[in-house]
């Protein structure tokens, strides 16, 4: 249950007002916000729990079960049960359900079992960085690309 509260303070930070901005701009109560918040946090506790939780109604949401198999370290785990309401993984063809008793959860990648979290925690946000670099000078060069197209084309 403990892991439902590993996050870094900053992506916390950053999801908590994406979370709420919205729901003040569109002049939601401090009341209703918080009553939205404490269900969410509910939430979050169960699906990271080894509660019982119905088959029927894991069906519509992600509950504990569904919730491991997107943590597991299988392959046939990965990018898999993103969503609280079942619906959207369905709809993705992310859904996935198996039995969980034999399932090892954990991390993956050699990336982060370094044993040092905190030089991982940084080693993530540099590579966040890296990865929006790159996803710019993609963007840049697939522009230039279309724009030589188009001019070549038009001529």
């Amino acid at each position: 249950m403990l892991s439902s509260f590993r996050h870094h303070p900053i992506d916390k930070l950053a999801g908590e007002i994406c979370s709420m901005l919205p729901l003040g701009l569109l002049r939601f109560s401090p009341d209703a916000i918080m009553i939205g918040m404490t269900i969410l946090g509910m939430q979050v506790v169960l699906t990271h729990s080894t509660l019982p939780f119905p088959a029927w109604l894991e069906g519509i949401f992600s509950g504990p079960r569904a919730h491991a198999i997107h943590h597991g370290i299988d392959e046939g785990c990965f990018n898999t049960n993103f969503g609280s309401v079942t619906l959207y993984d369905r709809l993705f063809g992310t859904y996935h359900m198996r039995d969980v008793s034999d399932l090892k959860t954990g991390l993956a990648d050699p990336f982060y079992l370094s044993g040092r979290p905190v030089t991982e925690m940084f080693a993530v946000i540099s590579r966040v960085f890296s990865n929006a670099r790159a996803t710019l000078n993609f963007e840049q060069t697939a522009r230039g690309t279309a724009s030589m197209w188009i001019r070549r084309n038009h001529d």
